[in-house]
Protein backbone atom coordinates (compact mmCIF):
# COMPACT_ATOMS: atom_id res chain seq x y z
CA UNK A 1 0.00 0.00 0.00
CA UNK A 2 1.42 3.86 -0.64
CA UNK A 3 0.63 7.01 0.74
CA UNK A 4 -1.86 8.60 -1.76
CA UNK A 5 -0.40 11.69 -2.53
CA UNK A 6 -1.60 15.02 -2.45
CA UNK A 7 -3.16 16.99 -5.38
CA UNK A 8 -3.24 20.74 -7.06
CA UNK A 9 -5.42 22.73 -9.23
CA UNK A 10 -7.62 20.67 -11.89
CA UNK A 11 -7.07 17.56 -9.83
CA UNK A 12 -7.89 19.06 -6.63
CA UNK A 13 -11.68 18.53 -5.17
CA UNK A 14 -11.22 21.13 -3.12
CA UNK A 15 -10.59 23.62 -5.40
CA UNK A 16 -13.66 22.71 -7.86
CA UNK A 17 -15.05 23.67 -4.66
CA UNK A 18 -13.98 26.73 -4.23
CA UNK A 19 -14.75 27.89 -7.85
CA UNK A 20 -18.00 26.92 -7.82
CA UNK A 21 -18.49 28.59 -4.03
CA UNK A 22 -17.31 31.74 -5.97
CA UNK A 23 -19.51 31.81 -8.72
CA UNK A 24 -22.33 30.93 -7.10
CA UNK A 25 -22.27 33.87 -4.90
CA UNK A 26 -21.41 36.23 -8.18
CA UNK A 27 -24.29 34.42 -9.11
CA UNK A 28 -26.35 35.83 -6.68
CA UNK A 29 -25.01 39.00 -6.71
CA UNK A 30 -25.79 39.61 -10.02
CA UNK A 31 -29.28 38.46 -9.17
CA UNK A 32 -29.99 41.01 -6.94
CA UNK A 33 -28.66 43.91 -8.61
CA UNK A 34 -31.19 42.74 -11.53
CA UNK A 35 -33.76 42.99 -9.10
CA UNK A 36 -32.63 46.33 -7.98
CA UNK A 37 -32.80 47.57 -11.58
CA UNK A 38 -36.45 46.22 -12.30
CA UNK A 39 -37.90 47.26 -9.36
CA UNK A 40 -36.64 51.11 -10.56
CA UNK A 41 -38.74 50.15 -13.60
CA UNK A 42 -41.88 49.17 -12.20
CA UNK A 43 -41.89 51.79 -9.88
CA UNK A 44 -41.84 54.18 -12.65
CA UNK A 45 -44.58 52.14 -14.45
CA UNK A 46 -46.75 52.27 -11.20
CA UNK A 47 -46.22 56.41 -10.75
CA UNK A 48 -47.72 56.12 -15.17
CA UNK A 49 -44.64 57.40 -16.41
CA UNK A 50 -45.68 56.06 -19.43
CA UNK A 51 -43.28 57.65 -21.65
CA UNK A 52 -40.48 56.60 -19.55
CA UNK A 53 -37.73 55.08 -21.91
CA UNK A 54 -34.57 53.69 -20.55
CA UNK A 55 -31.13 54.35 -21.65
CA UNK A 56 -29.67 51.92 -23.89
CA UNK A 57 -27.28 50.87 -21.32
CA UNK A 58 -30.07 49.80 -18.52
CA UNK A 59 -32.30 48.13 -20.99
CA UNK A 60 -29.02 45.88 -21.66
CA UNK A 61 -28.57 45.53 -18.07
CA UNK A 62 -32.10 44.68 -17.65
CA UNK A 63 -32.08 42.01 -20.42
CA UNK A 64 -28.52 40.61 -19.71
CA UNK A 65 -27.80 40.37 -15.66
CA UNK A 66 -30.95 37.45 -15.43
CA UNK A 67 -29.08 35.58 -18.30
CA UNK A 68 -25.45 36.43 -16.78
CA UNK A 69 -26.66 35.04 -13.46
CA UNK A 70 -28.05 31.62 -14.74
CA UNK A 71 -25.02 31.17 -17.25
CA UNK A 72 -22.76 31.62 -13.42
CA UNK A 73 -25.64 29.54 -11.70
CA UNK A 74 -24.79 27.15 -14.18
CA UNK A 75 -21.08 26.89 -13.91
CA UNK A 76 -21.08 26.72 -10.45
CA UNK A 77 -22.97 23.25 -10.13
CA UNK A 78 -21.10 21.90 -12.68
CA UNK A 79 -17.73 23.09 -10.53
CA UNK A 80 -19.43 21.08 -7.66
CA UNK A 81 -19.96 18.32 -9.58
CA UNK A 82 -16.64 18.00 -10.89
CA UNK A 83 -15.79 18.10 -7.48
CA UNK A 84 -16.92 15.16 -6.50
CA UNK A 85 -16.29 13.49 -9.70
CA UNK A 86 -12.52 14.24 -9.13
CA UNK A 87 -13.03 12.43 -5.92
CA UNK A 88 -13.70 8.92 -7.44
CA UNK A 89 -10.42 8.73 -8.67
CA UNK A 90 -8.36 9.68 -5.58
CA UNK A 91 -5.35 7.02 -5.74
CA UNK A 92 -5.22 7.32 -9.84
CA UNK A 93 -2.98 8.50 -12.25
CA UNK A 94 -3.77 12.37 -13.72
CA UNK A 95 -4.31 10.96 -17.41
CA UNK A 96 -7.42 9.30 -15.69
CA UNK A 97 -8.60 12.26 -14.45
CA UNK A 98 -8.53 14.58 -17.41
CA UNK A 99 -9.93 11.89 -19.54
CA UNK A 100 -13.14 11.42 -17.15
CA UNK A 101 -13.52 14.87 -16.85
CA UNK A 102 -13.70 15.34 -20.58
CA UNK A 103 -15.41 11.98 -20.69
CA UNK A 104 -18.56 13.90 -18.92
CA UNK A 105 -18.37 16.76 -20.26
CA UNK A 106 -21.56 18.93 -19.38
CA UNK A 107 -23.27 16.02 -18.37
CA UNK A 108 -24.60 17.04 -15.36
CA UNK A 109 -27.11 14.23 -15.17
CA UNK A 110 -24.54 11.76 -15.55
CA UNK A 111 -21.94 12.98 -13.03
CA UNK A 112 -24.56 13.37 -10.50
CA UNK A 113 -25.17 9.58 -11.14
CA UNK A 114 -21.68 9.19 -10.68
CA UNK A 115 -21.10 10.54 -7.37
CA UNK A 116 -24.29 9.01 -6.15
CA UNK A 117 -26.40 12.17 -5.71
CA UNK A 118 -29.81 11.37 -5.63
CA UNK A 119 -31.75 12.59 -8.28
CA UNK A 120 -36.19 12.51 -8.55
CA UNK A 121 -37.56 13.59 -11.84
CA UNK A 122 -37.61 16.89 -11.21
CA UNK A 123 -33.84 17.40 -10.45
CA UNK A 124 -33.07 15.93 -13.57
CA UNK A 125 -34.92 18.34 -15.32
CA UNK A 126 -33.68 21.28 -13.38
CA UNK A 127 -30.11 19.64 -13.81
CA UNK A 128 -30.97 19.71 -17.82
CA UNK A 129 -31.64 23.28 -17.18
CA UNK A 130 -28.31 24.34 -15.93
CA UNK A 131 -26.48 22.24 -18.12
CA UNK A 132 -28.07 23.97 -21.49
CA UNK A 133 -27.29 27.36 -19.81
CA UNK A 134 -23.83 26.59 -19.78
CA UNK A 135 -24.13 25.12 -23.34
CA UNK A 136 -26.01 27.47 -24.79
CA UNK A 137 -29.25 29.11 -23.71
CA UNK A 138 -27.53 31.63 -21.25
CA UNK A 139 -24.61 32.10 -23.97
CA UNK A 140 -25.48 32.24 -27.15
CA UNK A 141 -27.71 34.09 -29.84
CA UNK A 142 -31.45 32.07 -29.93
CA UNK A 143 -30.48 29.21 -33.46
CA UNK A 144 -33.53 29.36 -35.78
CA UNK A 145 -33.67 26.04 -38.31
CA UNK A 146 -35.50 24.39 -40.34
CA UNK A 147 -38.50 26.52 -40.34
CA UNK A 148 -40.07 28.24 -43.42
CA UNK A 149 -39.26 32.12 -44.43
CA UNK A 150 -43.41 32.35 -43.45
CA UNK A 151 -43.20 31.10 -39.98
CA UNK A 152 -39.89 32.58 -38.69
CA UNK A 153 -40.39 35.78 -37.10
CA UNK A 154 -42.98 34.11 -35.47
CA UNK A 155 -40.86 31.12 -34.24
CA UNK A 156 -38.00 33.72 -33.11
CA UNK A 157 -40.21 35.65 -30.81
CA UNK A 158 -41.97 32.89 -29.31
CA UNK A 159 -38.38 31.28 -28.41
CA UNK A 160 -36.72 34.78 -27.07
CA UNK A 161 -39.82 34.68 -24.96
CA UNK A 162 -39.61 31.42 -23.83
CA UNK A 163 -36.35 32.13 -23.08
CA UNK A 164 -36.77 35.67 -21.12
CA UNK A 165 -39.54 34.04 -19.13
CA UNK A 166 -36.69 30.94 -18.09
CA UNK A 167 -34.24 33.59 -16.93
CA UNK A 168 -36.48 35.79 -15.21
CA UNK A 169 -38.48 33.37 -13.30
CA UNK A 170 -37.51 34.00 -9.77
CA UNK A 171 -39.49 31.39 -7.88
CA UNK A 172 -37.13 28.71 -10.19
CA UNK A 173 -34.01 30.56 -9.67
CA UNK A 174 -34.48 30.43 -6.02
CA UNK A 175 -34.93 26.85 -6.32
CA UNK A 176 -32.33 25.85 -8.67
CA UNK A 177 -29.72 27.83 -6.10
CA UNK A 178 -30.93 25.22 -3.73
CA UNK A 179 -30.26 22.89 -5.63
CA UNK A 180 -26.23 24.00 -6.31
CA UNK A 181 -26.13 24.44 -2.44
CA UNK A 182 -27.79 20.94 -2.37
CA UNK A 183 -25.13 19.80 -4.69
CA UNK A 184 -22.62 21.27 -2.50
CA UNK A 185 -23.67 19.63 0.68
CA UNK A 186 -23.56 16.34 -0.80
CA UNK A 187 -19.99 16.23 -2.05
CA UNK A 188 -18.77 17.46 1.18
CA UNK A 189 -19.84 14.96 2.55
CA UNK A 190 -18.03 12.27 0.54
CA UNK A 191 -15.08 11.88 2.16
CA UNK A 192 -15.89 13.75 5.07
CA UNK A 193 -18.89 11.84 6.89
CA UNK A 194 -17.83 10.10 10.53
CA UNK A 195 -20.59 7.98 9.69
CA UNK A 196 -19.40 7.04 6.43
CA UNK A 197 -15.66 6.78 6.75
CA UNK A 198 -13.32 6.18 3.65
CA UNK A 199 -11.02 3.38 2.95
CA UNK A 200 -8.24 4.34 0.65
CA UNK A 201 -5.46 1.31 -0.50
CA UNK A 202 -3.24 1.55 -3.83
CA UNK A 203 -1.22 -1.66 -5.14
CA UNK A 204 1.44 -0.74 -7.63
CA UNK A 205 2.07 -3.73 -9.80
CA UNK A 206 5.06 -4.36 -12.48
CA UNK A 207 5.63 -2.41 -15.50
CA UNK A 208 3.14 0.28 -14.09
CA UNK A 209 0.26 -1.32 -13.30
CA UNK A 210 -1.68 -0.52 -9.88
CA UNK A 211 -4.91 -1.55 -7.88
CA UNK A 212 -6.87 1.37 -5.95
CA UNK A 213 -9.14 0.54 -3.63
CA UNK A 214 -11.67 3.26 -2.29
CA UNK A 215 -14.92 2.07 0.00
CA UNK A 216 -17.34 4.42 1.57
CA UNK A 217 -17.29 8.18 1.87
CA UNK A 218 -20.99 8.05 0.52
CA UNK A 219 -19.75 7.12 -3.15
CA UNK A 220 -20.26 3.56 -4.40
CA UNK A 221 -17.45 1.48 -3.62
CA UNK A 222 -15.08 0.65 -6.55
CA UNK A 223 -11.26 -1.13 -7.28
CA UNK A 224 -9.40 0.70 -10.19
CA UNK A 225 -7.40 -1.49 -12.17
CA UNK A 226 -4.44 -0.08 -14.02
CA UNK A 227 -3.01 -3.52 -16.26
CA UNK A 228 0.38 -4.02 -16.37
CA UNK A 229 2.43 -2.46 -19.78
CA UNK A 230 3.02 -5.12 -22.23
CA UNK A 231 0.91 -7.72 -20.52
CA UNK A 232 -0.61 -10.19 -22.95
CA UNK A 233 -3.44 -12.02 -20.56
CA UNK A 234 -5.61 -9.44 -19.16
CA UNK A 235 -6.33 -10.14 -15.55
CA UNK A 236 -10.10 -11.50 -14.98
CA UNK A 237 -12.14 -10.04 -11.97
CA UNK A 238 -11.70 -12.94 -9.80
CA UNK A 239 -7.54 -12.96 -10.53
CA UNK A 240 -7.93 -9.30 -9.06
CA UNK A 241 -9.67 -10.49 -6.27
CA UNK A 242 -7.21 -13.23 -5.17
CA UNK A 243 -4.50 -10.85 -5.73
CA UNK A 244 -6.19 -8.20 -3.24
CA UNK A 245 -6.87 -11.19 -0.94
CA UNK A 246 -3.05 -12.25 -1.54
CA UNK A 247 -2.04 -8.52 -0.12
CA UNK A 248 -4.18 -8.95 2.61
CA UNK A 249 -6.85 -6.65 1.44
CA UNK A 250 -9.49 -7.34 4.04
CA UNK A 251 -12.21 -5.46 1.99
CA UNK A 252 -11.52 -8.38 -0.73
CA UNK A 253 -12.20 -11.48 1.03
CA UNK A 254 -14.91 -9.80 3.21
CA UNK A 255 -16.50 -7.17 1.73
CA UNK A 256 -16.07 -7.90 -2.37
CA UNK A 257 -20.00 -7.97 -3.18
CA UNK A 258 -19.81 -4.33 -2.87
CA UNK A 259 -17.04 -3.46 -4.82
CA UNK A 260 -17.59 -2.58 -8.96
CA UNK A 261 -14.54 -3.05 -10.44
CA UNK A 262 -13.31 -0.83 -13.11
CA UNK A 263 -10.37 -1.58 -15.92
CA UNK A 264 -8.10 1.78 -17.50
CA UNK A 265 -8.15 1.23 -21.03
CA UNK A 266 -4.67 2.24 -22.83
CA UNK A 267 -7.01 5.55 -23.77
CA UNK A 268 -7.31 6.11 -20.00
CA UNK A 269 -11.22 5.18 -20.31
CA UNK A 270 -12.72 3.19 -17.11
CA UNK A 271 -14.71 0.52 -18.30
CA UNK A 272 -16.63 -1.84 -15.85
CA UNK A 273 -14.85 -5.14 -15.88
CA UNK A 274 -17.99 -6.99 -14.43
CA UNK A 275 -19.78 -5.94 -17.81
CA UNK A 276 -17.73 -6.87 -19.99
Amino acid sequence: MTILGRKYGTHDPSEWLEEGAGLLASARAIRAQWWILRRKFSRKSDQGQVLFSPRPSEMTRLVGLPRASMLLLGYSAEMYLKSGLIRIYTGCDEAVINSEVKKFGHNFVGIAKEISYPTSQKIKDRLIMLQRCVQSDARYPIEISQVSKEKIDVEYANRVNCRTRIMWDSTEFSALCDLVKSIRAHVQRIDGDCENPTSFRRLDLSHGGYLVLRDGGNLQSRITYRPEDGKKEMRTVSEIQQLLIDAEWIEAKHYWNRFVVMEITKKNHLVNMQLQ
